[in-house]
């Protein structure tokens, strides 16, 4: 369930809109300095199809659409809040985004990243990149950079260089040869283009302003050259009547130049440039906006144009999605007031506006992919500024979610597919919720791909949460059972809040999680229990186990899993050892699963001695290899595709090799699926795969691996403790933990990209030195599980004492904290306090249904049919209170359905009905998945519609399937044709907002 903050009216907005900016969190950005001839305003915020980029603080931020790579990584998901590219500091001074690609001058040069058709990035290639790339060395003496739609300029020490497509002249050399590389731009042949203080780009061609006037170059088909005809030019030309300007702009066909007092606009006439409406185009410059004012800033939009005149940002043009910013979605020809005072900058995109204010960015328009920057996916057609003590003494990081433990307790963030988050609901977080209360005595907590453990009190008894489909909880269930058939049962025995494991026993000094498996570490003992169809129990057979398996009987130390293994470190007669058992399909343990069947190890088996002098501190296991600290160093054997041994190959190595020299100062090393972190001297360093920027480098995307050790900055430090899993990581610093890489539902925390390279917030909890006491833990465990009074409805006490003892007879404390709206119905979602003492809630005089409700939280379901602003009525056990007019009930929304993606299998080989399953890993973006059948190899038009109408396929979810992974059977009907093609395709429907009137 995704709960999406209301639309609320034009009138209720405009009303409000003043509270908003003060309470928002804005964006800071750099002031721009007051712009003349030699010295136009510094694009500090670009905007282009649903997709904009800022630049803060010497660093660079996008969001929106993702089409294009332009957020910095290799897939289509977009993001509705900012994505850092470029980490504060960096010296980016400008940016330019295009519908293709971004580039930003950074030190004197510039780097682009996105699309590289034709060349579009100048780095000499075609080859796509997520990540920036160099078109232009830094120290180049470059100014200003523009990207448009196949091609690119930039100004360099006063002169022009371009590169992309040059089918027409736009890179003006002369030549209508393309470029995958920066050209200078002639005024005539042998004579360059001098004296440049700005460049823009069109659809193919270009303009530039300067101490001589105005130039352009490239098509002229609708007069977009100013200079009179329709002639085009691979050279540079005056535009007639072309003054000294304030700053120039050019988009599409259209181009315009600022000056004291006016903007002058030519080329494709949307807005009745010369007031004759049956002009096609104007091929000189004319006035369209006089103003006693000075127009210092103006930019062009798909169909409409913004200016920057005195302080004031004006807009003209169409305007469906609200981007002229005046409270309507009314075309202007006229310009008209969208943001009053304060304004140094406009940028406009394709049908959304945004502009710097105040040192604030705000922006305006369309939002169909986030592209607004605020979090949401709602249009707005007036102005809106854009968002930008505890103690945690141990956190663990899982696949998507992380837990950490939190004065005693313990709180998870992120993906909640099964309960994993531990707070009675599947709902995903990207705030930390309460697993197990504060002072409930917890010393660790450990996590899995989908459940998570805990241990608590002084006797350190184990609690568990979360996915059960194998019985890896170990409470004696399971969810998925599979009869002699091989069919399906599914039942749903999740655990949706922490339950104490009785059977695991007390004295637990260690927990190991697996994938649906789960080993503990007692007395020198290991033992595990849940899946084990590649051995991961450590005895030999395929069968799972609901009860736990003592695989080894002593010596063990230290103990760790991966997603079908596991691994322990012994002592034997002096010689530490490390023994595994489970997959080893790709060598992860330390084996050649070449040689003796050592794919996969039925028995714990050893893979390692330490050598004479050697101490193995500790060690850590990835999917498919496994590192050892050791003497400060960090040795790693095992798979090294993508380079997580770190020792600058990609060569596999079954005997372990040196990634971090001994004496280095290591004190704590975590493997990922193929990564692998280190803390060496309280600086963390990461080597392996960097898909989604888990290694922190800069050049993230599917083909991006480091093979060394790579320093990743967080500037909270130094680093106290670190954990890797799947393709994202998490430190803890004094002053919070911080996370970066892939953010699938909120595995970051509160910050809301798809990925970062960057080390982001993810939790203000501080690190505490010493691991707080463990109080007594003889609270009474009440209905449903939990810890120190923490199993009743409510979430139980936060104190010493059981739940009731605290909270019975207390009235509820109650603050709507949000309005929720999805397309079938409306909810409330309350904070405060003793709210487990509700025991009703009336609005409008109607039952509402209560679909969550603990000590902190009720999330209320609101009845059909209310309006304007209802009342409520809370009954608890003390009385009734009653709220006037707290909220407002808004207009439903209509679902807008996205493709996401698609993709075609083979159906059955022969002519007969059979049934295609279909299985993949879950994507929070995708909610509807349908099939259909098209015919192959049939010649003729008439022979395929005969065909279709014999054969057909039908989409329907599989049963007996994990909740992390979707499946489908694909139930196929191909009487009359052998081998048909079955396509799947994959959408998103999202909420959008219905227009006003």
């Amino acid at each position: 369930m995704q709960l999406l903050r209301p639309k609320f009216s034009r009138k209720y907005v405009a009303t409000q809109l003043s509270l908003l900016l003060m309470i928002a969190t804005l964006v800071s950005i750099a002031a721009s300095g007051q712009a003349n001839a030699s010295n136009p305003p510094t694009e500090r915020v670009s905007v282009a199809e649903d997709v904009a980029c800022a630049v803060l603080d010497g660093g660079l931020a996008c969001w929106g659409q993702n089409g294009n790579l332009i957020l910095g990584t290799d897939n289509s998901t977009q993001s509705s809040t900012a994505v850092r590219i470029f980490a504060a500091g960096s010296g980016v001074t400008q940016v330019s985004v295009g519908s293709r690609s971004a580039c930003v001058v950074i030190k004197g040069g510039v780097k682009c990243w996105g699309e590289n058709t034709y060349g579009l990035l100048g780095n000499g290639s075609t080859l796509d990149m997520p990540s920036p790339v160099v078109a232009i060395p830094e120290g180049s003496g470059v100014t200003q950079v523009a990207v448009g739609n196949y091609s690119s300029c930039a100004v360099v020490q006063s002169g022009v260089r371009c590169w992309g497509r040059n089918s027409i002249g736009q890179l003006g050399n002369g030549t209508i040869a393309d470029s995958l590389v920066p050209v200078a731009v002639l005024a005539a042949p042998a004579a360059e283009l001098a004296n440049i203080s700005k460049v823009s780009v069109g659809n193919r061609h270009a303009c530039a302003m300067g101490s001589a006037g105005v130039f352009c170059w490239g098509e002229n088909s609708n007069g977009q050259l100013g200079n009179g005809t329709d002639l085009s030019s691979a050279f540079a030309g005056h535009v007639l009547e072309g003054d000294i300007a304030t700053d120039v702009a050019s988009a599409g066909d259209t181009s315009c130049y600022a000056v004291a007092g006016a903007l002058r606009c030519w080329g494709f006439d949307y807005l009745d440039f010369d007031g004759d409406s049956n002009t096609r185009f104007v091929s000189v410059p004319s006035t369209v906006l006089g103003t006693n004012e000075r127009v210092s800033n103006v930019s062009i939009g798909d169909s409409h144009i913004c200016v920057v005149a005195g302080q004031s940002v004006k807009c003209a043009g169409a305007n469906w999605d609200g981007q002229l910013g005046n409270a309507t979605r009314l075309d202007s020809s006229e310009f008209g007031l969208a943001v009053a005072v304060g304004a140094t900058q406009v940028d406009a995109g394709e049908s959304s506006t945004c502009a710097v204010v105040s040192n604030e960015l705000w922006c305006w328009g369309a939002n169909y992919e986030g592209g607004l920057g605020n979090g949401e996916l709602t249009h707005t057609a007036v102005p809106l500024a854009s968002p930008f003590g505890q103690e945690v003494s141990s956190f663990a990081a899982g696949d998507d979610f992380s837990c950490a433990v939190v004065n005693g307790g313990v709180e998870c963030v992120g993906a909640n597919w099964e309960g994993q988050l531990g707070n009675g609901t599947k709902i995903h977080s990207h705030q930390p919720v309460s697993a197990i209360p504060e002072n409930s005595g917890v010393v660790a907590v450990f996590v899995g791909d989908s459940h998570a453990c805990a241990i608590v009190g002084v006797d350190r008894n184990l609690y568990c949460w979360g996915g059960n489909d194998n019985g890896q909880l170990g409470d004696g269930t399971e969810s998925v059972t599979v009869d002699a058939d091989g069919n399906f049962t599914v039942t749903d025995n999740d655990r949706l809040r922490p339950i104490e494991i009785t059977q695991a026993g007390e004295s637990i000094e260690s927990v190991a999680m697996g994938g649906d498996h789960t080993c503990i570490l007692r007395l020198g003992a290991v033992e595990c229990w849940g899946a084990n169809y590649q051995g991961q129990l450590g005895y030999n057979s395929f069968s799972s186990s609901l009860v736990p398996f003592t695989a080894v009987t002593s010596g063990a130390t230290a103990i760790d899993a991966t997603f079908t293994s596991t691994c322990a470190l012994l002592e034997e007669a002096g010689v530490q050892k490390i023994k595994c058992w489970g997959s080893n399909w790709s060598g992860g343990l330390g084996l050649n699963p070449e040689l003796n069947d050592q794919n996969r190890l039925w028995v714990p088996t050893q893979t390692y001695a330490a050598a004479a002098g050697e101490t193995i501190s500790s060690f850590s296991m990835g999917t498919d290899h496994f590192c050892m600290l050791i003497g400060g160093g960090v040795k790693c054997a095992g798979a090294n595709y993508s380079g997580q041994l770190g020792n600058n190959s990609t060569n596999n190595s079954y005997e372990p090799v040196i990634a971090i020299a001994e004496g280095s100062g290591v004190t704590a090393i975590t493997a990922g699926t193929d990564l692998t972190c280190a803390v060496a001297a309280g600086i963390v360093k990461c080597w392996g795969a960097n898909t989604h920027g888990q290694v922190g480098g800069n050049f993230m995307g599917r083909n991006s691996t480091y093979s060394t050790p790579q320093s990743v900055s967080i500037s909270a430090g130094p680093v106290a403790s670190i954990d890797a899993y799947s393709s994202h990581v998490c430190a803890a610093v004094e002053s919070g933990q911080y996370c970066w890489g892939e953010n699938l539902a909120g595995a970051l925390g509160a910050v809301r990209t798809p990925s970062s390279s960057v080390p982001v917030l993810a939790s203000t909890v501080t690190v505490a030195r010493v691991a707080p006491d463990n109080p007594s833990t003889d609270q009474e465990e009440q209905d449903g599980g939990g810890t120190g009074g923490s199993g009743n409805s409510g979430g139980g006490s936060s104190g010493g004492g059981t739940g009731t003892e605290q909270t019975n007879g207390a009235a509820p404390q109650l603050v709507i904290s949000k309005l929720h709206l999805s397309t079938t119905s409306q909810r409330l979602l309350f904070s405060g306090t003793n709210l487990q003492n509700v025991q009703s809630i009336r609005v409008g005089g109607l039952d509402a249904k209560i679909l969550f409700a603990a000590e902190t939280e009720i999330l209320l379901e609101i009845p059909a049919g209310l309006a304007g602003k209802p009342t409520l009525e809370i009954t608890s056990s003390v009385g009734t209170q009653t709220i006037e007019g707290a909220f407002q009930v808004v207009k439903p929304y209509t679902a807008r359905t996205v493709r996401v993606s698609s993709f075609t299998s083979n159906g059955p080989s022969t002519k007969s009905n059979q049934a295609i399953t279909a299985m993949w890993k879950r994507d929070v973006s995708v909610n509807q998945v349908s099939c259909t059948v098209m015919v192959p190899n049939k010649s003729t038009l008439a022979a395929k519609k005969a065909a279709l109408s014999k054969a057909s396929a039908t989409c329907q979810a599989a049963a007996g399937l994990s909740n992390r992974f979707a499946g489908f059977a694909v139930a196929v009907k191909s009487a009359a044709v052998k081998k048909p093609h079955v396509n799947v395709t994959f959408n998103r429907t999202t909420p959008v907002a219905v227009p006003e009137g």
